[in-house]
């Protein structure tokens, strides 16, 4: 059957664990394969890197993602997983270094142009502390919404097996089946690895290739 959307996820879920009394679980299940997909999972046994691709990708308008004059923090965006860069739009841009909060904190003085930063809860510290409005290109890695608030995402339509052998996997300890959590720990780390495969290729194929055979004459 094909699986487009959340309902079709979900019916497929069941159908797999052949059962037909899950229907309140299964969201569940659903939700903590997110959490294991977007932030990774480090359990001794079936651990999960987070999933990195390119789909992923995202940066800030500088437009409108300003500093605040005398305010040392900005609040991330919607959906922030992990910072790729931080840059000023000045002319020339500026990109800031990131350091330790302790590090930050002995860099904090006079307020300026801010040269570092750091991640704080939900928020980018600055340091110095701005002493204008700057416009800030944050290039992240951002998670796609969650199934549970729209009927699909890039990864469903693009890897629903990555969602069902995630969803597959978080359902064993609740029916406290063991035994097929090597099954779908194997399937999930195949279809992850598949899909980050296919993201390299997409963004290094040429230069991988030409790093292989040399430069033509």
């Amino acid at each position: 059957m094909p699986i487009s959307n959340y309902a079709e996820l979900q019916s497929a879920v069941g159908k797999w664990l052949a059962r037909d009394d899950l229907a309140e679980n299964i969201p569940d299940f659903i939700a903590l394969a997110e959490q294991r997909l977007f932030y990774g999972a480090e359990d001794a046994t079936f651990p999960s890197p987070a999933l990195r691709i390119a789909a992923m990708e995202a940066t800030t308008d500088p437009t409108s993602f300003l500093t605040v004059p005398g305010e040392p923090t900005l609040p991330l965006p919607a959906g922030f997983l992990e910072a790729r860069a931080v840059v000023l739009a000045t002319e020339p841009k500026t990109a800031l270094d990131l350091v330790s909060p302790r590090q930050l904190a002995l860099a904090t003085g006079a307020a300026g142009r801010p040269r570092f930063y750091s991640l704080e809860g939900e928020a980018i510290r600055f340091a110095p502390t701005p002493d204008a409005a700057y416009g800030v290109e944050l290039a992240y890695y951002r998670r796609f919404d969650p199934l549970a608030i729209t009927p699909s995402n890039w990864l469903l339509t693009n890897a629903p097996g990555v969602y069902l052998y995630a969803a597959l996997l978080e359902a064993q300890p609740f029916l406290m089946n063991d035994a097929r959590l090597p099954l779908w720990a194997a399937m999930l780390g195949a279809a992850t690895r598949a899909l980050s495969e296919a993201d390299r290729r997409a963004r290094w194929g040429g230069q991988m290739r030409l790093q292989a055979d040399g430069p033509t004459p």
